[in-house]
């Protein structure tokens, strides 16, 4: 799981990521009004969001010029520059990081103690068993993608001003890329379930963990996100990809992605593992889901990215 950060497409600019914020979450998509409210999925990760804001927390060596002297000093202070502006994100995002800790603690708690929810949760898993791999590529674009931007949109037109979608324009990528996405976590899932088995001990949990944040989500998941995050916001354009990604590409732009993705969805991923295999992607597309929209009503007035699964 990552996040995913969004920009609105209409600029050009580095926006999303996973995206972006990457989404992205990683990224995760969406509309460049400079408010990570604005985003449907970032993610890590999702489908729309604040392009500037992706921009705040992605964009490297802001004051590379003002530094002046040596290429070493520079280097420094963009690296402290890219830590701060992840301690920003994930300042900004405490409120429905919090949420979103505390909807996977329920979901868990009533899933093990509340014999109706079991009911209806095991009847979900044996649909998702049964589909396979096509229940992940086909859900998780919904949850990710089109349902917050649709929400996004019935919201500017019920008239929030603070909210702009995602371009429909950008939808075949981001449906195809969250399509992907959700088929290949089910494969880590599975890969999980192969290596721990089942039980949930303190050691499974812990090992689970560790692979799929440090591992799987470090090395692989966001730096994916944030360049497909960039070529949509470089308008599709290899050239300006490369020229957008820079030297140094992985400090500046992954890593603040990464710590804002650690601090909200490490909590979140401990439930998930805690569940039955069945149950791991369904979850994970409503907390998804949940949190684009949490970040884009609660955090649409703040300077900084959100992260997507």
């Amino acid at each position: 799981m990552t996040c995913e950060g969004h920009s609105d497409g209409g600029d050009g600019s580095a926006g999303s990521g996973g995206d972006g914020g990457s989404g992205d979450r990683g990224g995760r998509p969406g509309a460049g009004n400079g408010r990570s409210g604005s985003n449907g999925c970032d993610f890590g990760q999702p489908a729309a969001g604040g392009g500037q804001a992706w921009q705040e927390l992605n964009a490297p060596g802001r004051q590379r010029t003002a530094m002046g002297g040596s290429g070493k000093l520079a280097g420094a202070h963009e690296a402290v520059g890219a830590f701060r502006r992840a301690g920003r994100a994930a300042r900004a995002n405490l409120l429905p990081a919090a949420l979103l800790w505390a909807l996977a603690l329920a979901i868990i708690v009533a899933y093990y103690h509340h014999s109706p929810t079991q009911a209806v949760l095991d009847r979900i898993a044996s649909v998702k068993q049964h589909y396979s791999y096509a229940f992940s590529a086909i859900s998780t674009p919904i949850f990710a993608v089109l349902l917050p931007l649709l929400i996004q949109r019935l919201a500017r037109a019920c008239g929030s001003r603070g909210v702009r979608p995602e371009p429909w324009r950008n939808l075949p990528l981001l449906l195809a890329f969250w399509a992907y996405r959700g088929a290949e976590i089910d494969g880590l899932y599975r890969l999980q379930t192969w290596l721990w088995g089942t039980e949930h001990t303190l050691w499974t949990l812990a090992g689970q963990v560790a692979i799929d944040q440090v591992i799987y989500v470090t090395l692989w998941a966001i730096p994916t996100m944030v360049l497909v995050f960039l070529f949509k916001d470089s308008s599709y354009s290899l050239s300006r990809t490369r020229q957008a990604v820079g030297r140094r590409w992985y400090r500046n732009r992954c890593v603040p992605v990464l710590v804002v993705n650690w601090v909200v969805w490490i909590p979140v991923v401990v439930v998930i593992y805690s569940l039955p295999p069945g149950l791991r992607i369904p979850v994970m597309n409503i907390n998804v889901c949940l949190f684009m929209l949490l970040v884009m009503f609660l955090t649409h007035d703040t300077q900084e990215i959100d992260p997507a699964p």
